[in-house]
């Protein structure tokens, strides 16, 4: 089965009151995440990072909308992160900043 945002946890029941008048249309299902290792390369260096599955899905789909790699991704984000974050946090951040920026745009 591909992974779809139908099929990682989104919903669109039950959404609550404070968040309907929003505009929200989906609520995040967080019960059922399974973090994964995956080999990527920054700046052609093999490492290693886990993530949960949801957060790979959104790189993945970041990288297709933007049509470039998920390993450029991750070297653009290793060149602008902070000494004190790991870079499975550092690839979080980008994930919520580019999905805020998104919103943004849309409204």
């Amino acid at each position: 089965m591909s992974k779809t945002p139908e099929n990682i946890g989104f919903t669109d029941k039950l959404i609550p009151e404070k968040m309907s008048h929003r505009g929200m249309t989906a609520v995040i299902n967080l019960n059922s995440s399974k973090l994964l290792s995956r080999n990527i390369r920054i700046h052609g260096r093999r490492t290693s990072i886990r993530l949960d599955d949801r957060m790979w899905y959104a790189l993945n789909e970041i990288s297709a909308t933007e049509n470039c790699s998920v390993h450029e991704i991750c070297s653009a984000v290793y060149d602008h992160k902070d000494d004190d974050n790991s870079m499975s946090a550092a690839i979080r951040i980008f994930l919520m900043n580019y999905y805020r920026i998104q919103a943004k745009n849309k409204n």
